[in-house]
């Protein structure tokens, strides 16, 4: 005899149904083997988002510490010290070209 196949939705839906019915969430997730936290938080992801709430989110983060993108700056600036100052569209300073000092120019020239 085959396994049954089923889904996350499958599995919570019925849950998120009966509770709409007027069940208690103490009594139906003692009976579906997950703890009430994890039930109040299928039940207000059904409540905020319908059906799509009921399958399971995606576990990648949401960002990177350590990873550099493609920045797109706004404008490339000169500062008074002679540094290349690039700004994002927000007015953040996202990087700064530290241009070479007199001595080294004078070495290589």
């Amino acid at each position: 005899m085959p396994w049954k196949e089923s889904s996350v939705t499958d599995e919570r839906m019925p849950f998120v149904i009966r509770l709409n019915d007027g069940e208690t969430m103490a009594s139906l997730c003692r009976e579906f083997g997950i703890s009430r936290k994890t039930g109040y938080k299928i039940f207000e992801r059904y409540q905020q988002c319908g059906l799509e709430g009921l399958s399971d989110r995606t576990r990648r983060p949401f960002r990177y510490a350590n990873q550099v993108g493609a920045i797109k700056y706004k404008k490339l600036t000169t500062a008074t010290n002679g540094d290349q100052v690039a700004t994002c569209c927000l007015g953040r300073v996202i990087f700064i070209i530290k241009s070479p000092s007199k001595s080294k120019l004078q070495r290589f020239s």
